[in-house]
């Protein structure tokens, strides 16, 4: 079937829900990811082809079974993942907190390791559409994220850019990653200071309700994070104003916003949150 193939039939029950889409049971083995009304089609095919390309590489991401309209809104019909999110394992098993934590930051490690394939857009050029259309940014403040970012590297790696708890499937199979939207070929510096915001401030959607216990993981994210070998501290701190500011294209909430607009601020000035977490762990190393 195609985004032309209308399909008249009646969901099952509802297993997620995001800002632009919701999750339901669509057969024994597969869901169907639907997107709200009024979000352009042409986001179901970016995510159902990204999902597709990075699940032929060997990443573990759904396989992508089908894409449609389910009568006026478009979606993606993808293999069931069985098993929890990362998050409400956490949260429900604290004692394993720690071990899923060093999981988390090994399976961005490896999708980071792998050569993006063809068919995903640059992350430079996506973030720089954001940044031109945050409306909470300043003029001049606009021209100082564009100029970081021109001056920061394409790279090209697989990045997920939405990598966070709530996004990694736990189950009998092993962690299986989900929401391959913004996924993009980049720096894997960008893509590890996009899920330290995530952790430090929490996410837009229903990661957002969850936000004081995320916070509470960034830390420990980013110990683990800092003693890799692969992980250069100069560059994180070189990508954090621009991913910074692209996040203000996002509508997120007002304490959220007001938050990130003053990360912005800070990491321009060298006196980040992540800055400061960075000089604690050279101190305490």
């Amino acid at each position: 079937m195609s985004l032309a193939t209308s399909v008249s039939r009646k969901l099952g029950a509802r297993i997620a829900r995001g800002n632009t889409s919701d999750v339901h049971v669509w057969s024994k083995t597969t869901v169907i990811k639907v997107l709200h009304r009024g979000i352009p089609a042409s986001w179901a095919e970016v995510e159902a082809a990204t999902t597709r390309s990075v699940h032929e590489a060997g990443l573990p991401a759904p396989a992508v079974i089908d894409i449609l309209m389910l009568g006026d809104r478009p979606a993606i019909v993808l293999d069931h993942v069985e098993g929890e999110t990362m998050l409400d394992r956490m949260l429900a098993h604290p004692d394993e907190v720690p071990g899923m934590i060093r999981l988390l930051v090994d399976l961005q490690a490896d999708l980071n390791a792998t050569i993006a394939p063809p068919g995903l857009p640059p992350l430079r050029d996506r973030l720089r559409a954001n940044i031109a259309s945050a409306k909470w940014l300043a003029g001049s403040q606009r021209a100082t994220a564009h100029r970081i970012l021109d001056g920061l590297p394409e790279g090209n790696a697989v990045c997920h850019f939405d990598f966070h708890p709530t996004n990694v499937m736990i189950g009998p199979k092993g962690p299986v990653v989900i929401d391959w939207f913004d996924a993009a070929v980049g720096d894997p510096a960008a893509d590890r200071v996009r899920t330290s915001l995530l952790l430090c401030y929490g996410s837009a959607t229903e990661h957002d309700a969850n936000a004081p216990q995320t916070a509470g993981l960034y830390r420990a994210y980013l110990a683990l994070l800092l003693r890799m070998t692969t992980v250069d501290e100069e560059s994180l701190l070189a990508w954090e104003p621009a991913v910074t500011a692209g996040r203000l294209a996002e509508p997120v909430s007002k304490g959220l916003l007001r938050e990130t607009r003053q990360a912005f601020s800070d990491s321009v000035a060298g006196s980040s949150r992540l800055g400061r977490a960075i000089r604690e762990s050279r101190f305490s190393a």
